[in-house]
């Protein structure tokens, strides 16, 4: 069937909405998702604030056209009626299918602007935080040519954070989407506060389109990064379908959406300037945690030391951990076997909570192993990024805690080339943008030290 004829079909079918914008995408015009700072997304920003405001003014939030249905699709604070159930509260966070979700989720919620303004031609705008840290003066205005502004959000509480790059020099696609995730993604959530600073509520907020949109762009970024880099070829992640209406009609299969020229559309730039992520000093609040007094048998995971009842305030902090003289001969050989041929280390964090106030003011840390005192040219972030915590990726986990862990053997290599590896201690840095908050955030159990045949999961 040609495209003329699979068009009339569609007509024929009433799905010209959905099936007239898929089809053959890659033979038609492709549009262009721009930069929100440039002039050249005035069209697209205009075009996004009438749309908005037609969303918003339907209060039926079961409605398809209607701003809440849209915001509700990624998350509610509240119960979801049954009828909602297949499509509401459906975000993909910490899965395999973070990328692919929210790619789908924004393309159809691009193609609801377009329906309703009747703007063929419209691309959702991005917002480049790498290249400009403070929200859009097109969304951060209360009005625009003396009207309110759709794009604005009142209950926002902006604070500037670190946004790191490291997730663009990862090799795999697992390892790109999991550092990507934390931050910048999780980390311009806080950085907004306010409703963005939630995942049941951050959908609310226009923002989180551009906010969106811009973490979509860093796949097709990855990619043309280097041309070695490629999609999962897993099977059943292929197949995965996600729909966006009761109905399943507005759907999207992840091996239809693997670049986004499959899907009719284009970035404006696929380049990231600006400067390499910059490595923290060693915080100054440091606790010394004394090593266990057992012995390392090396058939079962074990702690080497344990710090308990750890508070974490806005304050910036260092763990010292200390290494039992039998384990150091374990230490010394990770900076020199081959990979997964050694003894394994990581750091557990169990029973982390976020208090009450870590929910309403918002935090993160990003956490290091073995910072220097003093960097040096010798130095790279990524010889001591373990990755990071913040109140978005922990909002799911705020009473009843969790458990991370971070691998901390894949740095000694690097680290024994820098002189920064260490048989005799390891310490944990947890480094706050947000010193001067000095009442609890976060409530961890235990931190340990573990030393284990295979890597923790």
């Amino acid at each position: 069937m040609n495209r003329r004829k699979f068009i009339n079909f569609a007509h024929a079918l009433g799905l010209s909405g959905w099936f007239g914008e898929m089809a053959f995408a890659q033979a038609t015009t492709i549009r262009t998702r721009k930069s929100a700072t440039t002039s050249a997304a005035v069209v697209d920003i205009d075009t996004l604030r009438k749309g908005v405001e037609m969303l918003a003014s339907d209060s039926a939030s079961t409605e398809y056209k209607s701003w809440m249905y849209w915001a509700n699709s990624h998350g509610t604070p509240g119960t979801v009626p049954p009828a909602m159930a297949k499509v509401w509260s459906q975000c993909h966070h910490g899965t395999l299918h973070f990328l692919t979700w929210h790619r789908a989720y924004v393309f159809f919620f691009e193609s609801v602007i377009r329906e309703i303004t009747q703007q063929n031609d419209f691309a959702l705008p991005y917002w480049d935080w790498y290249g400009s840290n403070g929200i859009p003066k097109s969304f951060g205005e209360p009005t625009n040519s003396g009207k309110k502004n759709p794009l604005f959000h009142s209950q926002r509480a902006f604070r500037s954070r670190t946004l790191i790059r490291d997730s663009l020099q990862q090799p795999t696609f697992e390892a790109f989407q999991s550092s990507l995730e934390g931050n910048p993604h999780g980390t311009v959530h806080v950085m907004v506060g306010g409703e963005m600073g939630s995942v049941g509520t951050s959908a609310r907020d226009p923002v989180f389109w551009a906010h969106h949109t811009n973490i979509d762009r860093m796949w097709d970024v990855w990619l043309a990064f280097d041309s070695s880099r490629k999609n999962p070829t897993d099977v059943n992640w292929l197949k995965q379908r996600f729909a966006f209406d009761v109905d399943g009609n507005k759907a999207l299969v992840v091996s239809d959406m693997l670049s986004s020229n499959m899907l009719g559309y284009r970035y404006d730039s696929v380049a990231v300037t600006g400067p390499t992520d910059p490595i923290p000093p060693r915080p100054i609040i440091s606790q010394i945690v004394q090593a266990e007094t057992g012995n390392v048998s090396g058939m079962t995971p074990q702690a080497l030391a344990t710090k308990k009842k750890v508070l974490l305030s806005g304050e910036s902090l260092n763990i010292q951990f200390l290494i039992p003289a039998k384990s150091k001969d374990k230490i010394s050989t990770m900076a020199t076997a081959p990979a997964g041929k050694s003894a394994q280390l990581s750091v557990v964090l169990e029973g982390v909570r976020v208090t009450d106030l870590g929910l309403k003011h918002g935090f993160e840390y990003r956490v290091y192993a073995n910072l220097p005192k003093q960097t040096g040219s010798q130095h790279q972030h990524r010889d001591f990024y373990l990755g990071v915590i913040n109140s978005f990726q922990l909002g799911h986990h705020a009473k009843h805690g969790t458990s991370i862990i971070y691998q901390i053997s894949p740095l000694a290599a690097r680290q024994a080339k820098n002189s920064t590896w260490s048989i005799s201690e390891v310490s944990l840095s947890l480094v706050s943008d947000d010193n001067e908050e000095k009442r609890p955030l976060v409530e961890i159990d235990n931190v340990r030290l573990m030393i284990s045949p295979e890597p923790l999961m």
